[in-house]
C-alpha cells in the first residue's frame, strides 16, 4: 500500500513540474493618475499605428521578441521636429507587460527612454483613442497640445548646400580666372 502510495506522489509531482510553465512572469504596474504618466512621461502622444518592423503575433503568444512600432503622429505633449515615431514595445504573451496594437489603430502613448530608444508597456497607461469614452479623450486633447512639423514630402525638394572642399574649390577657380583675366588685360594695354 505504501509503494502504490509513493508511485502515486512521484507520479503527481511529476505531472505538475510538466504542467508547471519554465517561464513564470508576473506584470504588476505602479499605480498613477492618466494626467501624471502622461506629465512623467519621457514622451507622450496620440497617433496611428502604421507599421511594425516585423509580424505581430496573436496575443498571448509566449515567445515573441520585441517589436518595433512606427507611429504617425497626432499630436504631443512637447515640440518635436517630425510626425513619425519609432518605439520599441514587447507584444502582449499574458505576463509580459506586453502591449496590443494593430496598425491603423489610434492610441495615446505614453513613453519612457530604454537603452537609447523609447519604449512602452501595457503599464504605461496606454489608451486606445476609438471614440469610446469622449470625456477621456477630450482630456488627452488638453494635455498633448503640440502638433508636430510635417515632414518634408519630397527629401530631393530641399535646399541644396554643397560641401565647404566644393565651395573652397569653386573659389579658387573662381580666383584664378579673375587673376588670369586681369594679368592678360593689363598685357594688351
Amino acid at each position: 500500500m505504501i509503494r502504490c502510495a509513493r508511485l502515486a506522489l512521484s507520479l503527481l509531482s511529476f505531472m505538475v513540474l510538466v504542467a508547471v510553465p519554465m517561464r513564470v512572469a508576473a506584470c504588476s504596474c505602479m499605480e498613477q493618475s492618466l494626467a501624471e504618466a502622461v506629465r512623467t512621461a519621457d514622451f507622450a502622444f496620440v497617433g496611428t499605428l502604421v507599421s511594425t518592423d516585423k509580424p505581430i503575433p496573436v496575443p498571448m503568444q509566449p515567445g515573441a521578441g520585441e517589436i518595433v512600432w512606427s507611429w504617425q503622429v497626432e499630436r504631443a505633449r512637447d515640440a518635436i521636429d517630425t510626425n513619425r515615431i519609432d518605439l520599441a514595445a514587447w507584444p502582449d504573451d499574458g505576463a509580459n507587460c506586453g502591449v496590443s496594437f494593430s496598425v491603423g489603430e489610434r492610441w495615446l502613448i505614453i513613453a519612457h527612454r530604454a537603452e537609447g530608444h523609447l519604449s512602452t508597456s501595457s503599464c504605461a497607461m496606454n489608451q486606445r483613442m476609438d471614440g469610446v469614452e469622449p470625456d477621456v479623450a477630450a482630456d488627452i486633447e488638453l494635455m498633448l497640445s503640440v502638433v508636430p512639423a510635417a515632414e518634408p514630402a519630397d527629401p530631393d525638394a530641399q535646399p541644396f548646400i554643397p560641401s565647404m572642399p566644393v565651395v573652397f574649390m569653386v573659389g579658387a577657380i573662381a580666383l584664378l580666372a579673375a587673376v588670369s583675366g586681369w594679368a592678360f588685360l593689363r598685357r594688351r594695354g
